[in-house]
């Protein structure tokens, strides 16, 4: 995904990992209920449900800290469409026309971390988890 590389690259080795954890949380809900089952009977009874991931509010404190340092101008530096394409950074599409009727570009990855940054920000000032789905 272009937003993770683009935040990655702004952060120390050490910080990659909470970052990581936006898009692929670690914490799981749910897979404990699918222990007890046989496969007959998840495919039964439990037919599409899968264990729900989820950021708890120790890690979006700690995500929201990083956020917070990461300025409109810090990303807009470190996007680079060739560089995206060129590492087959998901959808492997991005250019530079940054018109409103275009996606996979700098405009794009801005709203998108500018709606992030919002996300965790909420969450961390009302203390909530973030359940995350993809799909």
């Amino acid at each position: 995904m272009g937003l993770e590389y683009i935040l990655s690259k702004t952060q120390d080795i050490s910080a990659i990992p909470l970052l990581k954890q936006i898009f692929n949380p670690s914490s799981v809900m749910g897979s404990d209920s699918f222990q007890h089952i046989n496969s007959d009977e998840h495919l039964e009874s439990y037919e599409g449900v899968e264990p729900i991931s989820y950021l708890d509010p120790v890690i979006i404190a700690k995500l929201d800290s990083i956020l917070d340092s990461i300025s409109d101008n810090t990303i807009d530096y470190n996007y680079n469409a060739e560089e995206l394409n060129q590492k087959n950074i998901y959808p492997a599409i991005w250019h530079n026309d940054d018109s409103p009727d275009q996606v996979f570009n700098k405009r794009q990855i801005l709203e998108d971390a500018r709606l992030l940054k919002s996300l965790i920000k909420e969450a961390h000032k009302e203390k909530d988890y973030i359940l995350v789905f993809v799909g």
